[in-house]
């Protein structure tokens, strides 16, 4: 979208804009917290096998590789943005009464739970692309900073509480497989409800100082991949900002679920410090968040997202060389303080680079790159880890994770001047 003469700035109206992207993101965040984290619990309790739990996190992604591409092609055909995105949030609303009546389908309930987070995960993946390309339209490149630092420290805060208050219900209050599973019935039932308000939100968020664009016909799939490459091959800048995020983000999932498995089975932490440490890490996540906004503000999300990078690099070697309980909580802290710059600064770093042209395309391209590399490197980490052992697992993570972070130095430097 093009916007309509006469820039939006600082004004009465941008702080409204922005106070409603703050809040739709609370709400989005409520929907995703009250549902992915007890996806392979409820599972379980629904009699599962271990087959069944791999499946809740593969499906959603392969379902997520095939459509991600097609889906953010078809945004850039649409003249406005909201409307889809209000469309994404309703189709995800739709499903979450049919997953909490799952246990209801006898013989084919775990099946048909998984088929449909895996159908859940593609309006909420095409609602992630489409948002972000909207609110780039809706809010000039210095207004998005705080907005965003906001909205993600309403993430974080709702992550911790949700995730500590639902863990308490499920391990102290709810005694029979029942009970989990009515409860699980009823956390999806109130994640519909935020869904509809998230829509009504979305739907109440100005626009309207951003023009139409000319409808366009939608691509084949053929079609789709020539343009991909066309783009990545047009857009030089774009390109090496993927291939860099590409290595880095590859490194920083080798560690993902062999850092679990570490801190249980190595250090001995058991699920209540886990919880506890999880709890900090995404409070403090949510109290610097606004800090390392401004931060970008003054010195550019390049900038920033350098500190990120390289202290996401620090966290896995720390945890080898201090494997003791102060060591594993110094690690969390670290992480907590540290993350915002990562993941903000890689996000500001992004819209600033993707081209106007075929924006949310784009954008879709950067999301599945992420996806890509989400899937490959947890195999890649347990394929070293069988291979050697899970201390030089994780080292070999945050050496490839600052190989990565010093690539994105090299190219701050070589830019900022």
């Amino acid at each position: 979208m093009e916007r309509k003469p006469g820039r939006l700035r600082e004004t009465g109206k941008s702080q409204n804009i922005a106070a409603m992207v703050v809040l739709e993101g609370a709400l989005w965040a409520l929907v995703v917290q009250f549902t992915q984290p007890f996806y392979q619990l409820f599972v379980r309790q629904m009699g599962g096998d271990d087959l069944a739990i791999s499946l809740v996190s593969s499906l959603p992604a392969l379902f997520a590789l095939v459509t991600l591409m097609p889906f953010s092609a078809y945004i850039d055909t649409v003249p406005r943005k909201k409307p889809l995105v209000g469309r994404m949030i309703a189709l995800y609303a739709v499903l979450l009464p049919l997953m909490a009546a799952t246990p209801f389908m006898g013989a084919i309930k775990v099946p048909a739970f998984i088929l449909l987070i895996a159908l859940f995960n593609i309006p909420l993946l095409a609602y992630t692309v489409g948002w972000q390309s909207f609110f780039a339209d809706i809010l000039d490149e210095r207004e998005r900073v705080m907005p965003h630092a906001r909205r993600e420290m309403m993430k974080n805060y709702i992550q911790g509480i949700v995730s500590v208050a639902g863990g308490f219900v499920l391990s102290y209050i709810c005694v029979t497989n029942a009970q989990k599973i009515t409860t699980y019935q009823l956390l999806f039932m109130i994640a519909f409800v935020f869904a509809v308000l998230q829509a009504r939100v979305l739907k109440k968020t100005d626009d309207s100082h951003v023009a139409d664009k000319p409808k366009k016909k939608m691509m084949s799939f053929a079609e789709i991949i020539r343009m991909a490459a066309s783009e990545l091959k047009k857009n030089k800048s774009y390109s090496l900002f993927l291939g860099m995020l590409f290595i880095f983000y590859i490194a920083a999932n080798m560690g993902s679920s062999l850092f679990f498995l570490y801190v249980v089975n190595v250090v001995g932490a058991n699920e209540f410090l886990k919880n506890t440490l999880d709890f900090v890490g995404v409070m403090l996540f949510g109290v610097t968040a606004t800090f390392w906004g401004k931060i970008i503000q003054k010195k550019g999300s390049r900038f920033t997202s350098v500190i990120g990078y390289y202290a996401c690099a620090a966290s896995p070697i720390l945890l080898v060389v201090w494997n003791t309980t102060l060591g594993l909580w110094i690690n969390y802290v670290i992480s907590g303080l540290f993350s915002p710059p990562l993941h903000l600064g890689m996000f500001n770093d992004m819209l600033e680079l993707v081209p106007e042209e075929n924006r949310t395309f784009n954008i879709g391209i950067y999301n599945t790159m992420l996806q890509i590399a989400t899937f490959i490197g947890p195999l890649l980490g347990v394929m070293v880890y069988r291979a050697s052992t899970i201390e030089f697992a994780l080292i070999l993570s945050g050496v490839l994770r600052a190989v990565g972070g010093l690539l994105f130095h090299v190219r701050y430097v070589k830019t900022k001047g």
